[in-house]
């Protein structure tokens, strides 16, 4: 039936709550709404319209990233848990499922910061520090786009855009331990450089996320189906009881196009 096809599909097996960084990423949550609700938003945008070098973003960025290192320390720890497991159950009527306590609104922002956060460092000249926040992108990036609904995939995809900008901005210019080396600056190890072009030309599975996340809009337009078919079906059967007439009409003409989507949907 339609409710053990969803559960099998989308809904994964429960994870003890020490493995799982879902729990951490709930923590991130407040700390995001508190910022934003401070004016953070705005000196984000702010931030990310500035060159790096300009002193205008020395001066507001340094402040501003200094202020949401707890996040930054949240962020260390969910990232270094073995698994992930989101708060959320699919089941029917899947219309109604509530998506707020995805917090995507605070991924996002979190984003921005460490998108800042990076540039800042390269500018320190800590470029080894630089690297490493940008694989933190791409991981939060990858965790969202395990979220298997649209929404989560387009988030995770604005993510990944800004980190690809980021890392062309940023990679031609970063000293690594094979060159020579300028003064006061720490370099970036040449292999976690490499290790980061080569999860970006890995492309199976964002594919295989952006097919799942497809695959939930199509069961929430079968859902729905079967709820307007079932209401409809009642309403039906009253007027086919009053008139002596059939009920069948309706299952007749989209009875087989169902049939098919829903064959097509499990093949892939």
């Amino acid at each position: 039936g339609s409710e053990m096809c969803i559960r099998d599909s989308f809904n994964t097996p429960p994870i003890p709550d020490e493995d799982n960084a879902a729990i951490v990423y709930a923590r991130i949550a407040p700390l995001m709404e508190r910022f934003e609700h401070s004016d953070g938003r705005a000196v984000l945008y702010r931030c990310r319209d500035l060159d790096a070098n300009n002193q205008a973003f020395v001066s507001t960025c340094g402040t501003l990233l200094a202020s949401q290192e707890s996040a930054f320390e949240l962020l260390r720890e969910a990232q270094a848990k073995p698994d992930l497991r989101w708060f959320v159950e699919f089941k029917p009527p899947l219309h109604e499922i509530d998506f707020s306590e995805l917090n995507l609104s605070a991924c996002r922002a979190l984003s921005l910061l460490l998108h800042i956060r990076a540039q800042d460092e390269h500018r320190r000249g800590r470029d080894d520090l630089s690297v490493e926040t940008v694989v933190q992108l791409l991981s939060l990036a990858e965790d969202i786009d395990r979220i298997p609904i649209l929404l989560a995939h387009l988030v995770a995809g604005s993510i990944l855009n800004r980190t690809v900008d980021l890392i062309q901005e940023l990679i031609p210019n970063l000293n690594s331990l094979e060159i020579e080396q300028q003064v006061d600056r720490q370099p970036a190890d040449r292999a976690a450089v490499e290790s980061i072009l080569n999860r970006l030309l890995d492309d199976a599975p964002a594919r295989e996320n952006i097919a799942q996340a497809f695959r939930y809009e199509r069961a929430t337009q079968l859902d729905s189906f079967y709820i307007v078919m079932g209401r409809s079906s009642a309403r039906a059967t009253n007027a086919a009881n009053r008139s002596g007439g059939s009920t069948y009409g309706p299952y007749f003409v989209v009875g087989p196009v169902f049939k098919l989507d829903v064959e097509s949907m499990l093949s892939h």
